[in-house]
């Protein structure tokens, strides 16, 4: 049998089965896709408030940090009227103190700029991660609808070619019967089909 060049030959049957399949499909996908979003709107908002509590920190621990360099620049640079070695061994201590203390302090603020940083791109690649997933459901959604439609066709087209021979039955006419394409479905049932037309012949000697 040649090929049939239209893939819609029963309307009805082949887009009301195809959307049936395809609106399952899509309530399902929908339904990860909330909870997939949701997740990821969520956790995209704590980071985003995490990201601000440690700017505000960083903010916080500079501004202790100014207040500190002054306080002990005050005290390293006070000049005495008299010699006090137990005072300038005690500035020496707090200088050298506060130097450790301000690089421990640079380093903390270091590390949540690293974390504020790996935070925004985690926030960026939840994004991209739910933009992907929607455009691989859409193209998965365009597949699916062809396949659909080509699997259907399997199934109307046998339907559509025994409908026809029907007609040229019911007219009184006995149609040439030709082998079904080879990914066609029903082929049992066509033959069944045909197989009742050769009897028809046989019995009225055509």
């Amino acid at each position: 049998m040649s090929k049939r060049k239209q893939y819609i030959i029963d309307k009805e049957f082949q887009l009301k089965t195809t959307f049936s399949i395809i609106g399952v499909v899509a309530v399902i996908i929908a339904v990860i896709i909330v909870i997939i979003g949701a997740n990821i709107v969520i956790n995209n908002s704590k980071m985003n408030i995490n990201n601000k509590n440690i700017s505000a920190n960083n903010e916080n621990i500079k501004n202790i940090n100014e207040i500190q360099d002054n306080i002990v620049h005050f005290l390293s640079s006070r000049s005495l009227a008299r010699e006090d070695k137990i005072y300038k061994q005690a500035i020496k201590e707090v200088v050298k103190n506060h130097v450790n203390n301000m690089k421990r302090l640079k380093d903390i603020m270091a590390s949540n700029d690293n974390i504020m940083k790996s935070n925004t791109e985690i926030m960026r690649m939840n994004n991209y991660l739910l933009i992907s997933i929607i455009i691989i459901i859409v193209i998965g959604t365009i597949v699916l609808y062809y396949q659909l439609i080509r699997k259907t066709h399997r199934i109307s087209g046998p339907i559509y070619v025994m409908s026809m021979y029907l007609r040229d039955l019911i007219k009184g006419n006995y149609p040439e019967m030709r082998n079904l394409r080879t990914k066609d479905e029903l082929k049992d049932f066509y033959d069944l089909f045909r197989e009742m037309v050769e009897t028809l012949k046989k019995r009225e000697g055509k």
